[in-house]
């Protein structure tokens, strides 16, 4: 591979095209998956994906559910790669020593050492953070993921399990910042697993650490508070039936 530029004038610059770079792959990713997706739809003849449709599509067609899961590990797998190209890219911009060959030897060398398990972790990360990541990011891998208003949708259908997945999600929460840094050490120091999940615990157990939790949770309650309001409405509004108005 060629070697566009060795550094950038600037680390906003650099933010910049490493951001582009991950869009760039997020949308082609986007667009193939699309492509499967409609393909393995109309052959179990559904227009969609839900609850109210999977255990059809599974016992009726194990052949599209097969692909169907297969085409979410590429997911996860592709996702962590992302991830794992934008804290490469992040790091080498903060040391000034940015090279495309490098970035994507080393990403690569991530991803194949870590394989589906670093997409678990990283879905399991996205999972949690999607609702505060769709404030703070408005990309096109963000904005096509489907998957937390399903879960919403699932989980408001009664005020208790409503109140059951807010107190499972707080649960999820809580554990996600506990294990924050899992990813970056086995990104960046080539840590397994358990010393991974071993160090991030011990990191977070400080006060000082927590007391920046809890004054960047205060920041964004009320945004969070707003996505699930307007998820709860949107999906009640879904199952009205106006034929007969």
């Amino acid at each position: 591979m060629v070697v566009i530029f060795h550094s950038f004038k600037n680390f906003k610059h650099g933010i910049f095209t490493l951001c582009l770079l991950i869009n760039l792959i997020a949308w082609i990713g986007l667009f193939l998956f699309r492509i499967f997706s409609t393909f393995l739809l109309e052959r179990a003849a559904v227009p969609l994906i839900s609850f109210t449709n999977i255990t059809n599509i599974i016992i009726k067609h194990p052949f599209v559910a097969t692909g169907l899961v297969i085409e979410f590990i590429v997911f996860l797998l592709l996702t962590f790669w992302l991830a794992t190209i934008a804290i490469i890219g992040f790091k080498m911009l903060l040391t000034e020593s940015f090279n495309w060959d490098t970035l994507f030897q080393k990403s690569l060398e991530v991803l194949g050492r870590y394989h589906l398990l670093g997409g678990i972790i990283t879905g399991v990360y996205l999972l949690g953070f999607l609702p505060f990541l769709h404030f703070l990011f408005k990309t096109p891998w963000l904005s096509n993921l489907t998957l937390t208003s399903m879960v919403t949708e699932f989980v408001s259908r009664n005020p208790f399990s409503l109140v059951g997945g807010q107190l499972l999600y707080i649960c999820l929460l809580y554990f996600l910042i506990r294990f924050y840094l899992v990813l970056p050490l086995m990104v960046l120091e080539n840590e397994g697993i358990l010393s991974s999940l071993k160090i991030s615990w011990q990191t977070t157990s400080t006060k000082n650490f927590w007391k920046k939790v809890l004054a960047s949770s205060y920041q964004s309650f009320p945004y969070y508070l707003e996505w699930i309001s307007s998820n709860i409405v949107t999906s009640s509004y879904s199952r009205l039936d106006f034929t007969n108005i």
